[in-house]
């Protein structure tokens, strides 16, 4: 499995990491039931301290068979991640869950979007972020300026901006060299 795994996996394996424990069905290939349970229920606090628990026990219990079995094939996959995986997606999550309610929306919102989005698309967008996490911190900051003035042309001048930009494209690099020469004596440099 690649670390490429549904936020929802995060989420889940952590509400299943409190709550199989309290619930006796701890399934972990390092620690048995009766371990996991004992340790949980001497380091967590019982459902009626933690509201939060409890809230995810009622949830638990609301769950089908079928949705816990789900559930638990998902905290095997996660357990059976490398640690250092493990380890990096615990810390992805406290983040996310120390961000405001407002800003957790939102990323759940984008995620939702970039889901149901078909995969070529989603393969595109990857392919981008991959790009850009490649770029110094400069020519990070530049991009950004340039995609903000992109976002503030009209929409007449952004389809004309997005049409130059694909007949660039398709140039060969002798010709955008030439029109790259060409548009620096236009200005004077």
């Amino acid at each position: 499995m690649t670390t490429r795994i549904r936020f929802g996996l995060v989420s889940i394996a952590f509400v299943l990491l409190g709550l199989a424990a309290r619930d006796g069905r701890a399934e972990s290939p390092q620690v048995s039931p009766a371990a996991a349970s004992a340790t949980a229920a001497s380091a967590t606090p019982s459902a009626a301290e933690d509201p939060a628990l409890k809230r995810n026990l009622e949830r638990w219990q609301t769950l089908s068979d079928d949705e816990k079995a789900a559930l638990r094939d998902k905290l095997r996959a996660f357990n059976d991640l490398p640690s250092e995986t493990r380890q990096a997606l615990r810390e992805r999550w406290r983040r996310f869950r120390d961000l405001p309610d407002a800003e957790r929306e939102t990323i759940r919102r984008h995620w939702r979007q970039y889901r149901d989005l078909p995969p070529r698309e989603r393969k595109v967008l990857r392919e981008n972020f991959e790009r850009l996490r490649t770029l110094s911190p400069g020519e990070r900051t530049r991009m950004r300026k340039l995609y903000k003035r992109l976002l503030e042309m009209s929409p007449a001048d952004r389809a004309r901006f997005l049409k130059n930009l694909d007949r660039w494209r398709d140039l060969d690099p002798d010709a955008r060299r030439r029109l790259k020469d060409s548009l620096r004596r236009r200005r004077g440099e």
